[in-house]
């Protein structure tokens, strides 16, 4: 799909997921199932890991990652998804969900998690790594889904450096997992 919902009022774009994107918190929901199933192999999940999934929304990362691995903590901002991830729940009870802000240090990250999962909104990157930088020595690994200029610039690839950047090749080990499409999200984001 090429053609991109446009929210001028800022209350929403009803998606292909049954629920309103909200513009004013960038929520964008990556719904390709073989931009899915990328995203979870490049995680790596076993039995073993513990996994925090932070921005689950919906739920169609989290139903997957609830398939392998052996407890999933996830942290959602947005209480309108209660009801979707409240049913994932009820089906696998090794999933939790805790509302709040993942970048607020009033709410714990689990400290019995290894993994970390998330396609956060680009407007919260930088908090959010600096928050990794600091609470996040724990995990082993980190999939994280990110704007093609943020990745190229984290890389030294454009030759633009930015203080985020320089930040993230300093804490983190970035390598490029799969490049993802505007059209594997609904609504698309602006970038790949």
């Amino acid at each position: 799909r090429e053609s991109a919902a446009v929210d001028t009022t800022g209350k929403g774009v009803d998606t292909a997921m049954g629920v309103s994107a909200d513009t004013k918190k960038d929520q964008h929901f990556l719904v390709n199932p073989a931009a899915l199933q990328k995203l979870i192999a490049a995680a790596g999940i076993t039995e073993k890991d513990v996994v925090l999934e932070i921005g689950p929304g919906p739920g169609q990362v989290t139903a997957l990652l609830v398939a392998g691995a052996r407890k999933v903590h996830a942290i959602e901002l947005d209480q309108k998804f209660q009801g979707k991830l409240q049913a994932i729940a009820n089906k696998h009870p090794n999933f939790s969900v805790r509302y709040g802000s993942a970048i607020d240090p009033a709410i714990p990250w689990p400290a019995d998690a290894n993994k970390l999962v998330t396609s956060l909104p680009y407007s919260i990157l930088e908090p959010f790594l600096k928050r990794l930088s600091t609470e996040g020595k724990h995990f082993e690994e980190g999939v994280l889904v990110v704007g093609r200029t943020y990745y190229d610039r984290c890389t030294g690839k454009d030759g633009d450096m930015t203080r985020t950047a320089l930040f993230t090749g300093a804490h983190f080990d970035v390598q490029l997992v799969s490049d993802l499409k505007r059209s594997d999200f609904d609504p698309p984001p602006r970038e790949e």
